[in-house]
């Protein structure tokens, strides 16, 4: 059900985007956007380009080894040892994406100022808001990129 939603993307943005952030706990939701993501591709879209957004105190695809006592205020993704693992890993290469992890600080930076412009949402989700945020920062993506 979950990788519907990478329909629903390109088919809100008229065609695939450059990178999709995903928050990743269980790592179940970077698996399944990439199996529609790679589902489309066969339909001649591109594949973006998946992002998955830790917390820094649960981040244990970015540090490649379990987290024993996972610590975030973004509860949903305060996983120490996804069950995805070698899958989102797969779906990581697959794509040219990567992980990254962002602070507790980060997120509720990120989240204020979604607030800020009428947006509101639970911690993990400003994840994703704080890592886009933190990977323009350090020129990660393409300035130009959907």
């Amino acid at each position: 059900g979950q990788k519907t939603a990478a329909f629903e993307v390109i088919k809100a943005l008229g065609g695939a985007p450059d990178y999709h952030y995903l928050p990743v706990g269980n790592a179940g939701n970077i698996v399944a956007h990439s199996k529609g993501y790679q589902e489309m591709a066969q339909e001649g879209y591109t594949l973006p380009k998946l992002i998955g957004i830790q917390a820094s105190g649960a981040n244990p695809l970015v540090i490649g080894h379990p987290v024993k006592n996972p610590s975030t205020r973004a509860s949903a993704i305060a996983i120490g040892n996804p069950q995805n693992w070698q899958a989102a890993v797969r779906a990581k290469q697959e794509t040219g994406g990567a992980f990254y992890d962002v602070t507790d600080e980060e997120i509720q930076q990120a989240r204020h100022q979604l607030a800020q412009q009428g947006l509101f949402c639970e911690l993990s989700s400003a994840a994703t808001v704080a890592g886009l945020i933190k990977d323009i920062e350090a020129n990660r993506i393409r300035k130009d990129a959907l």
